[in-house]
């Protein structure tokens, strides 16, 4: 699939409202990771209202007394600092690539240069099997 450059390389300020005080690839992931699990969760929320029911648990629930999807048990998700500490995890194994303004950042306390027209490009690299 032939996707163009721009469309995976994206202004920063689309990815994080306020850049100012990202100096390095920590802060920048840090950053990123913290608005990306803000979102997760809004959307969490916002689904877990309309949640449907199986005849198993609508059952259940009506025996209790009400029923919603809000009594459903979702699985929690990951925190944002325990996010944080796997995104600087994959990106010190390699599995994880980030490049900004056109250049490869290679290590976590690099100096960056972030303002609104920076542009970010992060890649997942996936292990093939044979």
């Amino acid at each position: 699939m032939n996707m163009p450059a721009s469309a995976i390389h994206r202004p920063l300020t689309d990815l994080v409202a306020d850049c100012s005080g990202i100096c390095t690839v920590r802060e920048l992931l840090h950053r990123l990771v913290h608005t990306e699990v803000a979102q997760a969760s809004e959307r969490q929320l916002k689904r877990r209202s309309i949640l449907p029911l199986t005849l198993e648990e609508l059952d259940r629930l009506l025996l209790e007394g009400r029923a919603g999807s809000a009594d459903l048990h979702i699985p929690r998700m990951m925190g944002p600092n325990q996010a944080v500490q796997v995104v600087y995890d994959a990106f010190t194994d390699g599995l994880i690539l980030l490049f900004v303004d056109e250049r490869r950042c290679m290590l976590l306390d690099e100096a960056i240069e972030a303002n609104a027209e920076t542009r970010v490009m992060i890649l997942r690299r996936t292990m093939l099997t044979g």
